[in-house]
C-alpha cells in the first residue's frame, strides 16, 4: 500500500494506520446501510441522523486511509469490505438466507481483496507512455501511441487493390472492413 521505497518504522505505522482506516471506514459504511433497513419505518429525523452519522464516520475514516495508500486501492478494499460485512451481518443478525452461488460471489470479493494488496515486489512493472491514446473513429480499431508502435514488429499488410484475397486466417468483421487500409 505504500511506495515501495518507503522505509523504516514511519512507513509501517502508516500502513497500521491505512489498514485501520480501511477496516473502519467499511464498517460504517455497513452500518449506513444496516441502519437505512433497521431505520426506514422511524421518523426521518432518526433516519438521517443516524445513517448521515455512520456516511460522515465512513468518510473521515477513508480520508485517513487516503494518507498512506493508493486511492485505488483503498477504495476497492473499502468497497469490497463493506460487501463482505454486510453478508455476514446480514446473515448472523437478520437471518438472511443464500445461496451457494451467493457465498462463491462473496468468495471472490474476498479472493479480489487480497488480489490488490499483492506486495509491490510481485507486480509486474507497470507500462508508462507520456503519448495518449488517439481517437478514432469507430470500426477503425485503437491505434497505439506512436512510442509503443515504433516498437513493435512491421505486421505484413494485405493490399486489396490487387484483387487478392486477404491471408488465410484472417477474420473480418464486415465486408466493409475487408478493404479498409490502415
Amino acid at each position: 500500500m505504500l511506495p515501495p521505497d518507503a522505509e523504516g518504522s514511519g512507513a509501517s505505522m502508516a500502513n497500521i494506520t491505512s489498514i485501520s482506516s480501511i477496516i473502519a471506514a467499511g464498517g460504517c459504511f455497513m452500518l449506513a446501510n444496516l441502519a437505512m433497513k433497521l431505520l426506514a419505518d422511524k421518523p426521518p429525523h432518526v433516519f438521517y441522523l443516524v445513517v448521515g452519522a455512520a456516511i460522515l464516520a465512513g468518510c473521515f475514516f477513508q480520508a485517513l486511509a487516503f494518507k498512506g495508500a493508493q486511492f485505488g486501492i483503498v477504495v476497492v478494499l473499502i468497497l469490497g469490505l463493506e460487501m463482505v460485512l454486510s453478508v455476514l451481518i446480514a446473515r448472523a443478525f437478520l437471518g438472511e438466507i443464500y445461496s451457494l452461488t451467493n457465498f462463491a460471489g462473496v468468495l471472490l470479493v474476498i479472493v479480489g481483496m487480497a488480489l490488490v494488496h499483492v506486495p509491490a515486489a510481485a507486480r509486474p512493472e507497470p507500462v508508462e507512455t507520456t503519448e495518449p491514446f488517439t481517437t478514432v473513429p469507430i470500426g477503425k480499431g485503437p491505434r497505439l501511441p506512436s512510442s509503443v508502435a515504433a516498437e513493435a514488429e512491421p505486421a505484413e499488410r494485405h493490399d486489396d487493390t490487387t484483387g487478392d484475397q486477404p491471408p488465410e486466417g484472417t477474420r473480418y468483421s464486415d465486408k466493409a472492413d475487408a478493404g479498409r487500409r490502415d
